[in-house]
Order: structure tokens, then sequence, then C-alpha cells
């Protein structure tokens, strides 16, 4: 066999890779406008996310054992900004505020490293309590937030801080 009639192929084997290559590009095709969900920011865990004036709330969340008795908020504080910055979460039962210094991450939980919140929970684990987050000097966000229980194992120990 010499190497010009190894170039050449067959009828059928020239139409399966045509079919293939016009089958791949269309398939391609269809992904090039597609929206692509995992390019866009969202709550990667049980808590919700929110943007207020240069602050970032992040994984917020509620844990509680059970309605009118005290809760944990959980989730971070990031200030983007170059000024000290006040988050007040307002609840139904309390409105406790956070200092969040300018570049910094706040982290509130129970934990040695983190920033103790406190409020008394009005629905029970598995609802929502309804929550403005706000920063001093602009508009409040109203957000619903998730309670949790100690049910799942990485909120056990906050849960047990509650007595």
């Amino acid at each position: 066999m010499t190497i010009r009639t190894a170039l050449f192929l067959p009828r059928r084997t020239t139409a399966a890779l045509t079919g293939a290559a016009v089958g791949a590009l269309l398939l391609a095709g269809c992904s090039f406008n597609a929206d692509v969900t995992t390019a866009k920011p969202y709550a990667a865990s049980d808590g919700i996310a929110v943007t207020v004036s240069g602050v970032t709330v992040q994984n917020l969340m509620v844990v509680s054992t059970g309605a009118g008795e005290q809760a944990v908020v959980l989730g971070s504080f990031t200030n983007t900004g170059t000024a000290d910055a006040v988050v007040q979460l307002q609840s139904a039962s309390s409105s406790p505020t956070v200092d969040v210094p300018a570049g910094t991450t706040v982290r509130l939980g129970a934990g040695e490293a983190e920033t103790t919140v406190l409020l008394t929970s009005k629905a029970e684990p598995g609802g929502l309590e309804p929550m403005y987050v706000g920063v001093t000097g602009a508009d409040s966000v109203r957000v619903d937030v998730p309670i949790m229980d100690g049910t799942l194992p990485e909120y056990q120990d906050v849960a047990a801080t509650l007595g």
C-alpha cells in the first residue's frame, strides 16, 4: 500500500467521521450561549448571603433549640470598604450590633475566636427568622434567616451552648 492510497478513506468511514464532527459542533454550540450557574455567587451552605453598603454577610443563620428560646447567630461579616462599619441585625426580639473594622472579616458563632450574638428566636428550627440587616448610614435589607438546631453534627456544639 502506498502512502497515497492510505490517505483515502472509504465513503462510509468519511461519512461517519463527518457526521461525528458535525454532531460535536452542534452539541458544543448548545453551551456556547448557556448561562453558567457556577459562575454566579450563591450561598453554598445552610445560611443566606446578602451585601449591604460594602459589608458582605455570608452564611447567616440562627441556631436555636425552639421557638421563644435563646439563639446564637452564625455567619460572617466582611467589610470590603475603607471605613469601619457597624452592622445591626434587627429581629422581632432584639437588635444586636457588631463592629466590623475596615478590610476585615468578623465571624459570628459560639467559639473562642468568634463573636457571639444572641437573640430570642420567634420560630421553630426548620423555619425562618425575619431579620433586617443594616449598616450605619445605609438602608437595611430584609432577609429570612434559616433556623437550625443541633440535629446536624456541625451545629451540635453551638446548640449545646444554649443549654
